[in-house]
């Protein structure tokens, strides 16, 4: 298995969140939510294991694996599937693979009367999975044939990277240097949200606290 950092997770699950609200605004069903986040796992994963110097392959049809590590000849899956009381990631025939997996569970962030921020919140979780750990009747390539337990999940040998078993990890929208896009870093001026200054190292990362500084060469800071 490769070692999967719960850091360069957090920042992928961000990368999806503001990705993903953009699109959430089209009502679209839960099925249909379910297999946009997916994908935009399987994109902002292999583009940010890429900017790390990574040597990535995506996947070209169902039967490769969604991200192949060259370099370590390592094939990670992605599933992903809506928090609800019975969790379970839903597959076929060809999901059963002897692999290492990483495992998505999430839900949407719902406005309240103390915020209208609008959002997502994760569970990730790494695990190695055989083709006996899968259920359900095998008939062929029905993409509802088979499904994994969380019960099977929770047996076994696993790494948490964002969140846990009992509590989602909430991600606002978030436009640090870090967060944001090709677009957004090429066409935008990325402020801190709190002091306003490009210098500052929350305008970089997220995770930096705020100096309130415009200085040159502030730890953090990509000036």
């Amino acid at each position: 298995m490769i070692n999967l950092n719960p850091t360069d997770w957090d920042s992928i699950a961000r990368r999806v969140t503001n990705k993903a609200l953009p699109i959430f605004e089209i009502p679209f069903n839960t099925r249909l939510k379910s297999e946009i986040i997916s994908s935009l796992f399987e994109i902002e994963t292999a583009s940010y294991y890429k900017e790390n110097g990574y040597n990535i392959k995506n996947a070209s049809n169902d039967s490769e694996p969604d991200i192949f590590f060259i370099d370590s000849n390592t094939p990670l899956e992605i599933k992903v599937t809506k928090d609800k009381s019975s969790i379970k990631w839903m597959g076929n025939k060809i999901s059963k693979k002897e692999s290492q997996f990483v495992l998505i569970v999430w839900n949407e962030v719902e406005s309240n009367l103390f915020s209208t921020d609008k959002g997502l919140k994760f569970y990730i979780t790494t695990v190695y999975l055989t083709p006996e750990d899968w259920s359900g009747k095998d008939d062929g390539y029905s993409y509802h044939a088979s499904f994994l337990p969380f019960s099977v999940v929770q047996s076994k040998e696993k790494t948490n990277l964002v969140g846990n078993e009992k509590k989602l990890c909430e991600y606002i929208k978030c436009n640090c240097y870090n967060c944001a896009d090709t677009k957004t870093r090429l066409t935008t001026m990325i402020l801190c949200p709190k002091c306003g200054n490009k210098r500052c190292p929350k305008a970089t990362d997220h995770h930096n606290e705020c100096t309130n500084s415009n200085d040159v060469g502030q730890e953090g800071s990509r000036y």
